[in-house]
C-alpha cells in the first residue's frame, strides 16, 4: 500500500531494475508505518521500528533498513531507544537528514541522534542542495557533525505506483542510495559490522570541502 508514492520511489532507488536501483535483486521487506496521507502517530513509528528488529516467526530481520522519514524540530529524543535497539541487533540504519536547510542546526530526529547514520543531499554536480538540512546537531549537549555523508537527492528518477516513473527531490531520495550501497557491501562481505560499514562509507566518500 502506498498512498503518496514516496515509499515506492525510495524502494526503487534501493532495489529497482532498469537502471534506477543501486542494488537490484536484493531481497526486501517493508512495514507500513504511515497512513494513506503520509502521516503517522509516534506509536506507529515505535511499533514499526520494533517490528524491524523482530518481524516475527518465519521472518529474518533485515541487514539494513532505510528510513526516509523524520520528525521536524529534531529535538525529540523519543525514537532514540528504537535506533539503539536497531543498532544493537546488528542492523545498519540510514536516516534522511531532513529538508529544512539552508539554515544551520536543522537536522531532524532521528537523524540528529549520535547513534544515527544520517544522509544529506547533493545535486548532480556534487553541490549541497539548498534544502538539505545542515550541521550541527546540538540536541545532546554537543555539536555533532551531521549528516555523516550526502548522496544524490535532486531530480532523482525512480519508480512510482502503477508502473510509472517520476523525479522527486529530498533527503528521502538520498538515504536510499546509501541503503543500496550497504546492501552491495554486505553481499561482498557479509561479516561487516554496522561500525565497519559506517567507517568504510565515511572514509571512501568524496570530500566536498568546508565542514559548513
Amino acid at each position: 500500500m502506498d498512498g503518496t508514492g514516496h515509499g515506492t520511489h525510495t524502494m526503487g532507488t534501493i532495489i529497482g531494475g532498469e537502471g534506477i536501483g543501486v542494488a537490484p535483486g536484493a531481497e526486501w521487506i517493508s512495514v507500513r508505518a504511515f497512513n494513506s496521507q503520509g502521516n503517522a502517530l509516534e506509536s506507529w513509528l515505535h511499533a514499526a521500528m520494533q517490528w524491524v528488529v523482530d518481524p516475527g516467526p518465519g521472518c529474518v530481520p533485515p541487514d539494513v533498513v532505510n528510513n526516509s522519514w523524520g520528525r521536524y524540530f529534531g529535538s525529540t529524543p523519543n525514537f532514540r531507544a528504537d535506533v539503539q535497539a536497531i543498532q544493537a541487533a546488528g542492523i545498519f540504519a540510514a536516516f534522511a537528514a531532513g529538508n529544512d536547510g539552508s539554515d544551520s542546526a536543522t537536522i531532524n530526529a532521528p537523524a540528529s541522534y549520535p547513534e544515527t547514520f544520517s544522509v544529506g543531499t547533493v545535486t548532480a554536480d556534487d553541490t549541497i542542495a539548498n534544502f538539505s538540512s545542515r550541521i550541527p546537531s546540538t540536541w545532546f549537549g554537543s555539536n555533532l557533525v551531521k549528516p555523516e555523508v550526502s548522496a544524490p537527492g535532486v531530480k532523482v528518477r525512480s519508480s512510482m505506483p502503477g508502473g510509472a516513473y517520476g523525479e522527486i527531490d529530498g533527503t528521502s531520495m538520498a538515504a536510499p542510495h546509501v541503503t543500496g550501497a550497504v546492501a552491495l557491501m554486505l553481499q561482498a562481505n557479509p561479516g561487516l559490522t554496522v561500525a565497519q560499514l559506517e567507517s568504510v562509507i565515511k572514509q571512501t566518500a568524496k570530500p566536498l570541502g568546508s565542514t559548513t
